[in-house]
C-alpha cells in the first residue's frame, strides 16, 4: 500500500508540473487573438480538474488522462 502511495503521488507531481506548462503555453499569454484575458476566463485549476478542456487544447493528454481522477485531493487510496 505504502508503494502505490508512493507512485500516487509521483505521478500527481509530474502531470501537476506537465499540465501546468501546458496550460502557461496556451493560457500564459495575456490575449488570445480576439484581445480576450484568457487567464481570466479559465483558471489552472477549472484547466487541471477538467478533461474536456483538455480536448479542447487537443494536448497529448494520455500519460496524464487519469488526473483529475487520482490527483482529487483525496487521501483514503480509493481515487
Amino acid at each position: 500500500m505504502e508503494h502505490q502511495q508512493e507512485l500516487k503521488e509521483q505521478y500527481c507531481a509530474y502531470c501537476e508540473n506537465y499540465m501546468y506548462d501546458v496550460y502557461m503555453q496556451y493560457y500564459g499569454n495575456d490575449n488570445d487573438d480576439g484581445g480576450n484575458n484568457r487567464r481570466a476566463l479559465f483558471t489552472y485549476e477549472h484547466f487541471k480538474n477538467d478533461p474536456a478542456s483538455h480536448r479542447k487544447l487537443e494536448s497529448d493528454y494520455s500519460k496524464c488522462a487519469q488526473f483529475p481522477y487520482v490527483c482529487n485531493g483525496d487521501d483514503d487510496g480509493d481515487g
